[in-house]
């Protein structure tokens, strides 16, 4: 929640639009910020959230990304 909140504040103050990407590789995810294709857990720069435990999975999304916009704080 709080990777999500801090890049939303990011878009808002910037009044930017951010994308926070879900990478998944077989057992493997992350939550990624940027874009494009070549995303991966583990190499690049921005932020990105790596699951604290082995058992935290991803059950379900409706998108592979999700996109702040700055202007007036919308989703």
């Amino acid at each position: 929640m709080l990777f999500l909140q801090r890049v939303q504040a990011n878009a808002y103050w910037y009044n930017d639009t951010r994308t926070v990407n879900v990478i998944q590789a077989g057992e493997v995810w992350c939550l990624r910020e940027g874009a494009g294709a070549s995303l991966n857990c583990h190499e690049g720069t921005g932020g990105r959230l790596l699951p604290s435990a082995h058992d935290v999975h991803i059950a379900a999304m409706t998108r592979p990304a999700i996109t702040f916009h700055g202007l007036r704080n919308t989703a």
